[in-house]
């Protein structure tokens, strides 16, 4: 019986490469970016929100630590179960094996990095409140938009 016992990692893999667990992934990144607009939105000076404006800050910043813990531990895994493969793809051209890289994991690979550490940057207080930190983090959140469109049309 335990030959047709399925191994750990196979099984883990399963669920990464799985459907569900992809439009969970697009879900949560296109909710975590819409939270970061509608939190830049109220926390400008302009803002007419009052306490609320408190609440949703909070809301939108503990959302963000969780969908960033979720992003870096689904390249983690990722990484653990493919190694050096989560950066490549396979393809049969012509009876042919064929590997190039895996653009769509290594700009995801890259995006949620270097967000992770303007994060930890951020929160830190490393930085001046006054510089780009928070734009150059928006940003990367948008360009995660095109793994998700990626995701959708596969």
């Amino acid at each position: 019986r335990d030959s047709e016992r399925v191994p750990f990692k196979k099984r883990v893999l399963g669920v990464v490469e799985g459907a569900s667990f992809n439009v969970f992934i697009v879900a949560l990144m296109l909710v975590q970016i819409t939270m970061s607009f509608i939190d830049d939105y109220f926390n400008d000076a302009s803002s007419p929100g009052g306490q609320w404006d408190d609440v949703l800050h909070q809301g939108a910043a503990t959302f963000e630590l969780v969908a960033l813990v979720v992003f870096v531990a689904d390249i983690l895994v990722r990484l653990w179960l493919l190694r050096l493969n989560f950066f490549t793809v396979r393809e049969t051209i012509r009876n042919e094996v064929v590997v190039e890289m895996d653009i769509f994991n290594t700009f995801d690979f890259f995006v949620v990095m270097i967000w992770a550490a303007l994060f930890v940057v951020q929160k830190a207080e490393i930085l001046d409140s006054d510089n780009n930190v928070s734009n150059l983090v928006l940003w990367l959140r948008l360009l995660r938009c095109t793994k998700a469109m990626a995701l959708v049309s596969r």
